[in-house]
């Protein structure tokens, strides 16, 4: 395991040229766009070097060797193993590698997975965003890796001498695209149907068939009365953050005009009262809302007044 003080004092080549860039994009930890299913990142790269010494996974580094080193060990493949790999580009030379194997443990910590959601470590930053680059540019835990270091540069992944001078064309250390092939991207639209696994409801909300302006197969409904007998849909969130969220309903001149949709929020619930003799058969926002991650639910009660029925089919939650 990588832990030793080279990390500290990786040479600062390529940092003066990106790091207006780098503070200017908050440490660029916003996803690149691309086709592929896996996340890709820009972050800092430095040059492993330290030839002849041993990895984390036991490999003992060549001359000009092939690999990468990431800040967690939980993504450290064995020497010769090829079960986490993680495509590189490099736009200051315009060459790029793919499929390359990660042998070693660091730069700066050991426990910042900050590609995965949740994180092990540091979970107050953002998915994307290493911690040691968040310490040197913005003095997140006061400056400091997880073992009390200053640090003194951005690095979320080093690179052996071959990835680094041979497949790249590096000449310093600079920001590269990296995609973590075994990592899929965070969902950023949720929708659970009256028919699906996390909508519930009892036995006293009927079901029905003959909307056409429906959403799937189906729909749930109520008449509307005195009585404590809530449907409802619960997502489970992959990251906590703002989220719009939508109602789907066939409308119908028997619908309530109050239909009360009781939305779960970080802080209690909100509950929005929407009118279901209108605008049905599409997405209609009820708001933007702050979430914590993992469950979250909207109900729908029948509790409102009297004289018509509630209608539950559909709800989506967007990411902001």
């Amino acid at each position: 395991m990588k832990t030793n003080q080279k990390n500290a004092h990786a040479p600062q080549t390529g940092i003066c040229k990106y790091l207006s860039l780098g503070l200017l994009a908050l440490g660029m930890a916003a996803a690149v766009g691309t086709a592929s299913a896996q996340v890709t990142y820009t972050v800092f790269a430095t040059r492993e070097g330290l030839v002849g010494g041993k990895t984390a996974s036991g490999h003992v580094i060549q001359t000009h060797d092939h690999f990468v080193a990431l800040p967690s060990g939980t993504v450290t493949d064995c020497s010769g193993c090829s079960t986490y790999t993680v495509n590189i580009y490099c736009p200051a030379t315009g060459k790029r590698v793919l499929n390359v194997p990660i042998y070693d443990v660091g730069p700066w910590n050991t426990k910042d997975n900050y590609w995965h959601v949740p994180r092990a470590e540091f979970t107050s930053l953002a998915q994307g965003l290493p911690e040691s680059q968040a310490a040197f540019q913005n003095n997140f835990n006061g400056g400091l890796d997880e073992f009390g270091r200053t640090v003194l540069n951005p690095a979320g992944i080093d690179l052996a001498d071959g990835t680094f001078w041979d497949d790249l064309g590096m000449t310093g250390n600079d920001w590269v695209q990296v995609t973590y092939n075994w990592q899929a991207p965070t969902p950023t639209t949720y929708i659970v149907d009256n028919t699906s696994s996390g909508f519930s409801a009892s036995a006293n909300w009927a079901t029905g068939t003959s909307s056409v302006d429906k959403y799937g197969s189906n729909y749930r409904y109520h008449s509307t009365q005195a009585v404590s007998d809530e449907a409802t849909w619960t997502v489970n969130l992959a990251v906590g953050g703002s989220y719009a969220v939508y109602v789907w309903y066939p409308e119908g001149s028997n619908r309530s005009t109050t239909a009360p949709f009781i939305i779960s929020t970080s802080s209690g619930t909100s509950t929005v009262q929407v009118n279901q003799q209108l605008t049905g058969g599409q997405w209609v926002k009820q708001g933007t809302f702050s979430m914590n991650s993992g469950a979250n639910t909207v109900k729908l009660s029948c509790w409102t007044t009297a004289g018509s029925v509630v209608v539950a089919d559909a709800v989506k939650w967007v990411k902001q």
